[in-house]
This record gives C-alpha cells, sequence and structure tokens, in this order.
C-alpha cells in the first residue's frame, strides 16, 4: 500500500498547517516545549493503519467516475455535470468549495452539510 505519510502525527499536523494557510486561515500554532505540545504522539512516526486505510479508500474515491461535481461560491450551491463546468465557476473565487459526488445519495449529502453552514 502506498501510503506515504498517512497516520504520522507531525506530518498530518504539518498537512493540516499547510491546508489552513493555502485555505487563508490562520491556523492555530504551538509555542513552548515540546513536552507540552497538544498533539501527544508528535514525535512518533511510526504509520497509523487505521488512518492509512481511511486514506487508500479516499484515493478510491477520486479514482470513481463522477456522479456530478458540488460547488458553492459565496453561499450559493450549484451542481454540475462535469468538472470543467464546475472548475470555471470555482476558480478565482475566493472561499469556494467544491467536491465530486459519486452517487446522486452523496450529491445531496455534500449539499445538506453544505447548507447549514
Amino acid at each position: 500500500m502506498e501510503s506515504g505519510h498517512v497516520g504520522v502525527a507531525g506530518n498530518e499536523r504539518c498537512d493540516e498547517i499547510a491546508t489552513a494557510f493555502a485555505d487563508g486561515k490562520n491556523p492555530a500554532l504551538y509555542s513552548g516545549p515540546i513536552e507540552k505540545y497538544p498533539v501527544s504522539d508528535i514525535l512518533d512516526i511510526n504509520e497509523n493503519t487505521e488512518v492509512a486505510k481511511t486514506k487508500s479508500s479516499s484515493k478510491s474515491h477520486s479514482r470513481a467516475k463522477a456522479y456530478s461535481y458540488v460547488s458553492m461560491v459565496n453561499g450559493r450551491i450549484q451542481t454540475h455535470q462535469t468538472w470543467n463546468e464546475c472548475e470555471a465557476r470555482v476558480k478565482g473565487a475566493g472561499g469556494a468549495k467544491f467536491k465530486k459526488a459519486i452517487s446522486a445519495r452523496q450529491e445531496k449529502e455534500i449539499i445538506a452539510g453544505w447548507s447549514h453552514e
């Protein structure tokens, strides 16, 4: 299984920080002794196999044929038949969200989840 840094606490934390900055957010950063760092296993470099299984499942989703693409720009949700349509809507739009749905049920779940934000 190709898992990269899956489940390695330090790398997962780096991923969270990088994603937050990429999304224009300011993540909470820690400054102090390592013994008091809130992620207790931050120095453990062993892979967490449960997280690896979840990430592997996520990779399968990314390769699955799309049922639709859902986007949200300025609080307005739309569905798209193709990635090109979705990309054209979200590209350059600050705070835009988009997600691929692989079934009608998943499309409804995405819309419901975003409707409550």
